[in-house]
């Protein structure tokens, strides 16, 4: 979580996400105010962050004990981000940060496999040009 500070705790949270692949849900009960009741839910969450240099953040997190795959699309302009031909893009969970292959335009079609009971943040953050 401390690697997500400038998304989570001093950024701008855009949208939640919704996949645009299959991803199962899970099935629990929940303490509402009203009393316990039952939930469904995807297995993998995602939001869209806006970091405090003006990168968009991904978070997404998996409930299951499984990993999961997923897909999610972003139009950087429309949530403020941007613009930008070429975005760098960094995958970073609780034990690595990877570069991952540059994103061109301003529509992110993305898709990554979320580990169990784990989280990652996806970072694209915007190329300047020389």
């Amino acid at each position: 979580r401390a690697k997500a500070l400038d998304y989570l705790v001093y950024g701008e949270l855009l949208a939640l996400l919704e996949p645009t692949n299959d991803v199962p849900s899970l099935s629990g009960t929940w303490n509402k105010p009203g009393g316990d009741g039952p939930v469904t839910l995807k297995a993998v969450q995602g939001a869209l962050w806006k970091g405090t240099d003006g990168s968009a953040g991904v978070f997404l997190a998996n409930a299951d004990t499984q990993p999961h795959p997923f897909s999610f699309e972003v139009d950087a302009q429309s949530h403020g981000l941007g613009p930008s031909d070429n975005w760098s893009v960094k995958r970073i969970t609780s034990s690595e940060m990877t570069s991952a292959p540059p994103q061109e335009g301003n529509r992110f079609d993305y898709t990554i496999e979320v580990p169990g009971r784990d989280a990652v943040l996806v970072v694209f953050r915007p190329e300047t040009k020389p």
